[in-house]
């Protein structure tokens, strides 16, 4: 099926320059896709897109892809018929993506309440022995390493990146999940814990917005998903450094 759709696909766009045929819809059965990967540009102003870039290609697990795709589908459904759609965004920072959105009503950034009986909601159990450790350093001094509650790397990656930030030498706090090397618990490098143990602390998950308006912080090191991108503009000065990385649903 695939090679056939393939090949008659081909067939009609050289049979006709004014309709050609960019995009192809199919259930999730579909064995695999038709065309190449090819960039996509869903408007002017926006970045282009690459196929295998969606959110939801998941080409590893093909149930987790049709979960994945659904969610966003279902997510579409209840957009179309809501009046207004209150977004945590800013709308000078990704007005082209928002204008595209006609109900859309950006309210963002929206950083937690620092009221004493409010409760932050959070996908892993906080560790706030962090902020006593902040605390103790110079002002503007920690490099605050986080990449979100999916973001994701080959061990081969963790350990690159665990050996740079070493070799920076400033204070750190790093938060490193308990999945966070392919979905299992990373191998640090051999004696890494011990050459850092004075000037680096490392949590499985941490208070982010207090950790990000601690004075001790002097940058965020970030894969820039889209909370910890508001979670940064809610404090303008502090510099962020970003590595893209791959997200597990």
């Amino acid at each position: 099926m695939p090679g056939h759709l393939k090949d008659l696909i081909e067939k009609v766009n050289r049979s006709n320059d004014d309709e050609q045929i960019t995009c192809v819809i199919a259930d999730i059965t579909l064995e695999r896709n038709p065309l190449k990967d090819e960039l996509i540009c869903v408007s002017k102003g926006i970045p282009v897109l690459s196929c295998n870039g969606l959110p939801w290609k998941w080409p590893i697990d093909l149930k987790v892809q049709e979960w994945v795709f659904r969610i966003y589908l279902t997510s579409i459904q209840f957009m179309d018929s809501s009046k207004r759609l209150p977004c945590n965004c800013v709308y000078e920072l990704d007005s082209s993506a928002c204008d595209l959105i006609p109900n859309l009503l950006p309210i963002g950034p929206l950083p937690a309440s620092s009221d004493p009986g409010h409760y932050a909601a959070n996908f892993w159990p906080e560790d706030s022995t962090c902020i006593g450790w902040l605390d103790k350093q110079p002002a503007g001094s920690v490099i605050y390493v986080a990449f979100g509650s999916t973001g994701n790397l080959t061990q081969h990656q963790f350990n690159e990146l665990a050996l740079g930030i070493e070799l920076v030498g400033r204070p750190f706090l790093w938060v490193v999940r308990s999945d966070f090397t392919d979905g299992s618990a990373a191998e640090y490098p051999d004696g890494f814990i011990e050459r850092v143990a004075d000037h680096g602390k490392i949590v499985s998950w941490a208070p982010q917005e207090e950790v990000l308006a601690h004075p001790s912080v002097a940058c965020f090191f970030s894969h820039c998903g889209w909370n910890s991108t508001m979670d940064s503009k809610a404090w303008e000065s502090l510099p962020v450094l970003a590595l893209r990385c791959r997200s597990i649903p």
